[in-house]
């Protein structure tokens, strides 16, 4: 049984990338850690807005460069762009 909970954060901004990052709790409640789950990259400019799954399974991102990214991240903390 896992003994720990988690709580995903993403951190968008002026830079083009989108950094997740991984809030661990313990089953009692209490704050354990902080881990860099992954970092999604391809745009050329700052996020303009980032949205995910209610499962995180898959992130969406729209950029000032006039593009938009879809990822699959549900391959091992390893996010695969599938769509630009």
């Amino acid at each position: 049984m896992n003994s720990m909970s988690f709580l995903t954060v993403v951190l968008t901004g002026f830079t083009p990338e989108v950094r997740v990052w991984e809030v661990v709790f313990a089953r009692t409640g209490e704050f354990e850690k902080v881990n860099k789950a992954f970092e999604l990259a391809g745009h050329t400019s700052g996020i303009y807005s980032f949205d995910y799954s209610p499962d995180s399974g898959r992130m969406v991102s729209v950029s000032k460069d006039g593009t938009w990214r879809l990822y699959n991240t549900n391959s091992n903390n390893n996010a695969i762009m599938v769509f630009l």
